[in-house]
């Protein structure tokens, strides 16, 4: 799902704002389970959350907002595509019957 795209590419070792988020955080319902994997997971965000945990909130739900808003994107696009055959299908066959009027 969208959630596990949340996390942007990091070390893999937990830094030190990261370790002191798992310790703070740890029993906090503020975060669910994916949203504490993805702040430990990047540094950036460990050492946003210690001092402003809102900000953290609205960056993780505007990449969650822009991973939505990219599959609604992608699927659109399958939709013009398929119309785009049903639609070249419609000119080949007008095409026809007008080369048969002619």
């Amino acid at each position: 799902g969208a959630a596990g795209r949340l996390a942007r590419s990091g070390s893999g070792s937990i830094g030190g704002a990261a370790a002191l988020f798992a310790k703070e955080f740890a029993n906090s319902k503020e975060f669910s389970e994916a949203e504490k994997k993805v702040i430990m997971d990047s540094e950036h965000l460990a050492q946003i959350v210690l001092t402003d945990p809102k900000r953290v909130r609205r960056i993780l739900n505007n990449r969650l907002s822009a991973a939505k808003s990219k599959e609604r994107k992608a699927k659109y696009i399958v939709e013009l595509e398929g119309k785009v055959q049903v639609l070249q299908g419609e000119t080949m066959n007008l095409s026809a019957q007008v080369k048969m009027i002619k």
